[in-house]
C-alpha cells in the first residue's frame, strides 16, 4: 500500500512540474516553453531528458547581442539515455552561424555566431539501449548582433 501512494504522490509531482512550464506561440516566436535570452557571457544550457523514449519539449532557445556557445545537457540520472552521433543538428544554416556539434559524454556544444535574425529548427536524437528514439525539431530564434 505504501509503494502505491508512494507512486501517486510521484505521478502528481511529475504531472505538477510539467504544467507549470511556460509556453509561448504564434508567428515569429517558435514553439515550446520560454526562458531569458542568451546574450554573450551569459549561461545557456538547455537541459533534457527522457521517459519511455520520449524526449521533453526544449525550452525555444532565443539569442541575443552576439555569439554564444549554446549547451543541451541529458539528464545524467537518464540511465542508458545517450545523444546519437552528433546528438543536436541545426536543419538549415544558410548563413553559417552555427559551429559544428562537440559531443563530451551527455552534452553537446555548438557556437551560435548570432551574426544573421532568423529562426532556425534543429534535431535532437538520443537512443536508449534498445533503439533511437523519436527526434524532437525545436526552435533557436537569432535575434542578430545589438
Amino acid at each position: 500500500m505504501k509503494m502505491r501512494a508512494g507512486l501517486a504522490i510521484a505521478a502528481t509531482v511529475a504531472v505538477a512540474a510539467c504544467t507549470s512550464l511556460t509556453h509561448t506561440g504564434g508567428v515569429g516566436s517558435g514553439t515550446g516553453p520560454s526562458r531569458p535570452p542568451c546574450k554573450p557571457g551569459s549561461e545557456c544550457a538547455t537541459d533534457l531528458s527522457a521517459t519511455f523514449c520520449s524526449i521533453s519539449e526544449p525550452v525555444v532557445i532565443t539569442v541575443e547581442d552576439g555569439g554564444v556557445d549554446l549547451v543541451w545537457n541529458l539528464d545524467p540520472g537518464m540511465l542508458g539515455y545517450t545523444f546519437v552521433g552528433k546528438g543536436i543538428t541545426v536543419l538549415q544554416d544558410p548563413n553559417n552561424e552555427f559551429s559544428p556539434p562537440r559531443v563530451t559524454g551527455n552534452k553537446v556544444t555548438i557556437h551560435d555566431a548570432n551574426t544573421h535574425r532568423g529562426e532556425h529548427k534543429y534535431d535532437v536524437t538520443i537512443q536508449n539501449r534498445f533503439t533511437t528514439c523519436k527526434a524532437l525539431d525545436p526552435t533557436i530564434v537569432n535575434k542578430g548582433q545589438g
